[in-house]
């Protein structure tokens, strides 16, 4: 049955960061990072999400992931050895859903 870890990421330059379920009772589970955006605007509202994955060692996969709100979520996958992600951004209305099936 999957598990989901939910949050919004605050807009500045404050990271928000989440630790991921990990270690060997996590090994076999695949996991995935949904972002998405909620924003009700005459002009339709697209932003930008930095994502950082950390696999206990160094961060990895830094990259810039975008995000409307009339297209519904964009996936990330993420690693078994993924310990923590960081999430940056300079748009409102952005959430996260961390799903662990």
């Amino acid at each position: 049955m999957p598990q989901w870890i939910t949050g919004r990421v605050d807009p500045g330059t404050q990271p928000t960061v989440v630790l991921l379920p990990h270690g060997t009772a996590w090994a076999a589970f695949n996991r995935r990072l949904h972002l998405g955006m909620d924003q009700i605007t005459d002009v339709p509202a697209v932003g930008s999400v930095r994502v950082a994955l950390h696999n206990g060692v160094g961060w990895r996969d830094i990259e810039a992931v975008r995000v409307e709100a009339a297209s519904g979520t964009v996936d990330v996958d993420i690693t078994s050895g993924d310990v923590k992600l960081s999430l940056q951004t300079d748009t409102a209305g952005v959430t996260y859903a961390v799903e662990t099936w």
